[in-house]
């Protein structure tokens, strides 16, 4: 499965977070540390069975994994349950692979376009405003019950994809039901796909189907939020409220400019780093470039690198009198993105101090 935001969106971000600073430059900067409250583990938390009573005991049961129902339609092959989605189907095409998942999340009523625009971004597509988010929901029957669906189209690595996502805010929280791959194999599979969500049913599951079903590698899902999430700023940047899909957000003025810092946690790399170079080099009116343009605009970042993950890279992007830096880093099955954007004289000033800010480990 690819896990888009969807994934989870930014709920998984890493628990606890302590970052060290050090700077070479003779005055040591000041160390602020900002607490960001995290969303609660997002799966749907079942009531207390009649025989609990709430107790030592009711605290150590299993909790159920919800179950489902429904008609599974020729060639789709079932692949079991993971770790994020309850059902994952492989549909094999003659014109290429197409993927069907399941996914419940946390009640994310209202945030429908930071929904819209996440699974954009995964394609290379630049973010809606929220009326247009909105027009491009459609209503959709989803066992009975009203979702809303959309399309995105766009590529990934080089290659067409195409996602049809539909969802149902439920009381028990969000439920993604999502369609993706090759775009011909999507579009034949869509008729598929809407037929097969008319027969979803969900139903609520037991301790004893929760203990059959779920994967051996599955960690038992946790009734409390995860700790929250420390960010650390360097002398001179000021906090700001973080926008859609971002996890802090800060600003800086230097040397007559102006400059803002943005950092993001996703559970994958959202598109690739192609796509998402490119997206930066529009945000500042640059043409995309392919993979030959892409090293010329990309460096590793040294010092930032985690055992087992592909190295983490700087990305340095100017025009008139705008700089961009970018930074990847893959960090324990997450992407940290990290972005400093602005007048050029403040983006400059501040360019160590950046590549520190991102170099700080967990």
């Amino acid at each position: 499965m690819n896990r888009p935001l969807s994934s989870r969106f930014a709920a998984l971000y890493a628990a606890a977070f302590a970052l060290s600073w050090s700077l070479a430059a003779c005055k040591k900067p000041e160390i602020r540390v900002y607490t960001i409250a995290k969303e609660a583990t997002p799966a749907p938390a079942p009531s207390t069975s009649a025989g609990q009573s709430g107790g030592e005991e009711a605290k150590a049961a299993p909790r159920p994994r919800p179950q489902l129902d429904y008609k599974l339609p020729a060639g789709w092959q079932d692949t079991g349950p993971s770790a994020f989605s309850l059902v994952n189907f492989r549909i094999p095409t003659p014109t290429g692979e197409a993927m069907v998942n399941i996914t419940p999340l946390a009640g994310m009523s209202g945030r429908d376009t930071m929904i819209v625009n996440m699974w954009r971004e995964q394609v290379g597509e630049p973010p809606l405003e929220e009326a247009d988010a909105a027009a491009s929901l459609t209503p959709v029957d989803v066992g009975g019950e009203q979702g809303k669906l959309f399309e995105v189209t766009g590529k990934r690595e080089g290659q067409s994809l195409e996602i049809i996502t539909a969802f149902v805010h439920r009381p028990d929280g969000s439920w993604f039901y999502k369609l993706q791959g090759d775009t011909e194999a999507v579009a034949a599979q869509k008729t598929a796909f809407l037929d097969f969500l008319k027969t979803v049913k969900i139903k609520p599951g037991t301790a004893e189907t929760a203990a059959n079903n779920a994967p051996a590698s599955e960690p038992a899902p946790k009734a409390e939020p995860e700790p929250a999430l420390h960010v650390v700023a360097p002398e001179g940047w000021q906090e700001q409220p973080p926008g859609q899909m971002q996890v802090a957000k800060f600003s800086v003025e230097k040397d007559g400019g102006k400059a803002d810092i943005s950092v993001s946690v996703f559970s994958s790399d959202t598109g690739g780093m192609l796509g998402n170079v490119n997206r930066w080099r529009r945000q500042i009116g640059l043409e995309d470039v392919d993979e030959n343009g892409l090293q010329e605009c990309v460096t590793t970042l040294e010092g930032a690198h985690i055992d087992g993950a592909p190295g983490p890279v700087l990305v340095d992007l100017a025009k008139d009198n705008r700089r961009l830096l970018g930074a990847i880093v893959p960090r324990e099955s997450q992407w940290w993105f990290y972005k400093m954007v602005g007048d050029a004289p403040a983006v400059n000033a501040e360019h160590d101090s950046f590549v520190q800010f991102v170099k700080s480990q967990p």
